[in-house]
Formats: C-alpha cells, structure tokens, sequence
C-alpha cells in the first residue's frame, strides 16, 4: 500500500485506471482532505465461490438488479401500448 498525492486536475480519480492494471485507487477522508491509496488487486482468476457465495450473488442480483429493473420498466412503460415486431 502506498500513498500517492495527485494534480489539481486530477484529484477525483478512483477505482482502476486500466483493465489490465494490477492495482487500483481508493479515497478515503484525511486529516488535509482527501487521501489517496494504492492498492494491489487481488487474483480472483482460480476463485471457486462456495454454494453459499453463489446463491448471495444470486440474491443480490434478483434484489438490486433484475427487480429493480423489471419495476422501473414498468413505471416507464405504464399505459403505453406494445408495437407488434414482425421479423422478415
């Protein structure tokens, strides 16, 4: 872990920089501000989640996800008609 100091201009970055890029920026509040930290990503390649872990990302995904999607569609979408599609 280290502590990098950025430009004014630049100040907000956060996250990874690149996809291949073996470490990513974390912001956490400091005593002058804002601090930024380095840290390693961690190889998640040969991970085999557990059936517990599974069925969490699965929860997560049906709550914050599907559900949430579904339920803004049907919002948007209220009274409106359907247009038939015919393929060719």
């Amino acid at each position: 872990m280290a502590r990098v100091e950025f430009d004014p201009g630049i100040e907000s970055v956060r996250g990874i920089l690149m996809g291949t890029d073996p470490f990513y920026i974390r912001r956490y509040p400091g005593k002058d501000g804002v601090m930024h930290i380095v840290q390693a990503r961690p190889d998640r390649s040969g991970h085999i989640p557990s059936a517990a872990e599974a069925q969490t990302r699965i929860t997560f995904a049906e709550v914050f996800g599907r559900q949430r999607h579904l339920d803004f569609l049907a919002r948007k979408w209220q009274d409106q008609p359907e247009l038939p599609f015919e393929s060719n």
